[in-house]
């Protein structure tokens, strides 16, 4: 399972979005489990765009607890740029949302996206992803 933060997931990593905290790492914990005693593990994923507009930047004091959570990056290659930038026409979406849109059509398994937003999650990933609203 892949599992992708949006930006509003992010920020409750970060502390910054009061309230939301809770019901991430109640979804992160639910599907995240030790690697060794999961071979079914999930893959926490953080669209470097999300990372810009929640403001996180890994070297910072205050991302030390997020940093331990969500270690992988998604950056954007030229493919998944161009799948992102034909959503965001699309959709009209932002470009971390798009840039999610994108990740979910790269994979090949299940998908689960924790956001603010499902109405435009959903439309980005084209019902290839479950969506989790926070």
């Amino acid at each position: 399972t892949t599992l992708i933060l949006d930006t509003e997931a992010a920020a409750a990593l970060l502390g910054n979005a009061p309230g939301k905290l809770a019901k991430v790492m109640t979804y992160i914990d639910a599907t995240k489990g030790p690697r060794r005693r999961n071979p079914r593990s999930t893959t926490l994923l953080v669209p470097t765009t999300v990372r810009v507009e929640a403001r996180w930047d890994r070297t910072h004091q205050t991302s030390a607890n997020a940093n331990r959570l969500a270690h992988e990056d998604h950056e954007l290659d030229t493919e998944a740029a161009n799948t992102a930038a034909s959503l965001a026409a699309a959709h009209n979406v932002a470009p971390a949302d798009a840039h999610i849109g994108a990740i979910a059509a790269q994979q090949a398994g299940d998908v689960a996206v924790i956001t603010s937003d499902p109405d435009d999650i959903t439309a980005v990933t084209e019902g290839k992803a479950r969506v989790v609203g926070i």
